[in-house]
């Protein structure tokens, strides 16, 4: 199991357990297809990083997912604006699936794919219980995983992006305050076939607000990518 060192100025404080509403039920690993998901390199911008997805919720007439209702006015990101961003970082890399080969990151040469999952994941043990949940899980969607500080061999089921100056983190305003600027809280964003944000969870802190003991954070990923996988 790859070590993840603590963050220097990181404060020690004993956390909940956030396994039972994360979820970790065990699946079949998914496999990183483009006959099967829509190639991300393929893909052409549709919107812009603060668009709104509140037309596109009420041209729908139902089944759209609660925490998309509750996030449709917030500012939206845009997945291909985040990928061109660590493209342009040379010191930005890739580790496959399964792997322990670091590659330069180029998102063109990725084979990414949509609808995403993308999460990002610290030191902390509610991070450690996301990793579990994302590598246990078997999302209709790419999974790529992003943190600023990973050792060793890449024994997950899913790609992890490196980034050890936080800028991803920075630019989504996910940042742990305690991680020494480049840690990244535990986050999971979901976007649509376009590109588009749908979601955004802080673990930490929107629990018993987008997730809890009636939905777990897993579930509310399935909702949410069921409804993208319809529409």
């Amino acid at each position: 199991m790859p070590t993840i060192p603590q963050a220097s100025t990181q404060l020690q404080f004993t956390a909940h357990d956030l396994s039972p509403i994360i979820g970790t039920v065990w699946r079949a690993k998914r496999s990183y297809d483009d006959a099967e998901y829509g190639s991300v390199s393929k893909k052409i911008r549709p919107l812009s990083s603060t668009s709104s997805s509140s037309e596109f919720v009420q041209s729908c007439q139902r089944g759209v997912p609660e925490v998309v209702i509750k996030q449709a006015h917030l500012p939206k990101s845009n997945v291909f604006d985040l990928l061109d961003a660590a493209t342009d970082n040379d010191d930005m890399y890739f580790l496959g699936p399964e792997s322990d080969t670091k590659i330069v990151f180029n998102r063109h040469n990725a084979n990414l794919s949509l609808p995403m999952v993308l999460f990002f994941f610290g030191a902390a043990e509610c991070d450690f219980q996301l990793l579990q949940m994302m590598d246990s899980a078997h999302f209709h969607g790419y999974v790529l995983g992003v943190t600023s500080n990973y050792h060793g061999s890449n024994s997950y089921s899913f790609p992890i992006l490196l980034d050890s100056r936080g800028i991803l983190a920075k630019r989504l305003g996910v940042t742990d305050p305690l991680g020494g600027g480049t840690y990244p809280l535990a986050s999971v964003m979901v976007f649509n076939r376009d590109g588009l944000e749908l979601v955004k969870i802080l673990v930490n802190y929107d629990y018993n607000k987008y997730f809890g003991s009636g939905q777990s954070l897993q579930q509310v990923i399935e909702e949410t990518l069921e409804y993208i996988n319809v529409h």
